[in-house]
């Protein structure tokens, strides 16, 4: 109960300056637990841009993966896909999710064992000078 609460602390320091600059607003990030010998993960968030220009999400990181890339699924002639995205634009005044099926991130070659009930921090960026340092936790399913 200590660590949750702790989390949720953490968690509204890092995202009350990005509220009150009117930027970008992370929320419900988390990552999809991976069957055992994949050395691939997704990740997911929701992005809401509270300001009055486009901004768009132009890096992720995380010490805890050798590579994290954006991705977005598509279906070309009946066949799902995922392409790499350089950048994801997030429109002014709108909400963007990072969910399957659609844009997320994509973490690859994990340094330490990624299973349900771990957290991973995992930093965004983003084009107008902003970073976002989240907690994302591991689930299983969805």
């Amino acid at each position: 109960m200590r660590t949750l609460f702790r989390a949720l602390f953490l968690h509204c320091l890092l995202t009350l300056p990005a509220m009150a600059a009117g930027q970008m607003v992370a929320s419900n990030p988390w990552i999809r637990e991976a069957p055992p010998g994949v050395s691939m993960w997704a990740g997911f968030v929701s992005l809401k841009n509270t300001s009055e220009k486009p901004v768009a999400l132009v890096r992720a990181s995380s010490p805890a993966f050798h590579m994290v890339e954006m991705h977005r699924s598509v279906v070309e002639n009946g066949v799902a896909r995922m392409r790499e995205q350089e950048r994801i634009v997030i429109p002014a005044g709108q909400t963007v999710a990072l969910k399957p099926g659609g844009y997320h991130l994509m973490l690859m070659h994990a340094r330490q064992p990624i299973r349900a009930g771990v957290s991973v921090p995992i930093t965004l960026s983003f084009d107008n000078g902003q970073s976002l340092r989240l907690t994302f936790p591991v689930k299983r399913g969805q």
